[in-house]
């Protein structure tokens, strides 16, 4: 029978995060010398998994549209392999495919009509003002008296401001959500979490190894018994 062992990697993933806490991570300290290897890797799928988003995105995620996966597959493989098997099995490339591009982006709101654009300018005039009230020096003339209502007066047209935004982001036409791509932190903690679902989710042993386990385990009860009396 063919003895499955499984890569560190694949070991740390499966290692059940809510309870080992910061024992089933993978970071420099479990990982040592190998942990370099594994977050370049990790990483380099973010671009690629991004442009299939941005291509399916940009044409209604239609079921249709043609897509060239290669480059996505790449390193999708590279990652499968650092993995290896789990159970007797490499994990599945396709679902470690799609669940890469699932999570390499999230939205930015983008002002979408002249009101939302005015409105994004006063903020950002009102924000100006306060950075430059808060590092003015003081003076005879600007006391710290009026260096406070300075701030506070600026603070407040912040405040109106992020409140017309408010306003206007729940009207529809104001803005819209403009897909862009998750850092590479987001990015390389979201995948680790996937992944460890997926080699979690990987737990059917073969048949053969089954039976051979269930024999084991007999033959050990029988010697216990035999033992025992």
């Amino acid at each position: 029978m063919k003895t499955n062992t499984m890569s560190i990697y694949a070991e740390k993933l499966s290692i059940n995060a809510e309870f080992a806490g910061k024992y089933a991570k993978l970071t420099k300290d479990t990982l040592g010398d190998n942990y370099a290897t594994w977050k370049k890797t990790i990483i380099d799928c973010l671009e690629v998994a991004y442009d299939v988003y941005e291509i399916r995105h940009n044409n209604g995620m239609a079921d249709d549209v043609k897509v060239d996966l290669s480059a996505l597959y790449e390193k999708v493989y590279a990652v499968r392999d650092m993995i290896g098997e789990v159970n007797g099995r490499k994990l599945n490339s396709k679902l470690i495919a799609e669940t890469l591009v699932g999570i390499s982006h999230t939205f930015r709101k983008a002002a979408f009509s002249n009101d939302a654009a005015s409105a994004e300018c006063d903020l950002e005039s009102a924000k100006a003002s306060k950075r430059i009230a808060e590092k003015r020096p003081i003076t005879n003339s600007f006391t710290e008296e009026v260096k406070a209502q300075a701030i506070a007066k600026a603070q407040k047209a912040v405040d109106d401001a992020n409140t017309r935004i408010d306003e206007l982001s729940k009207i529809a036409g104001n803005y819209r959500d403009i897909p862009c791509p998750v850092s590479e932190t987001l990015f390389l903690n979201n995948a680790e979490k996937e992944l460890r679902t997926i080699v979690c989710g990987q737990n059917a042993k073969p048949y053969a190894e089954v039976m051979a386990e269930k024999k084991a385990q007999n033959d050990a009860r029988k010697q216990s018994r035999k033992s025992s009396k």
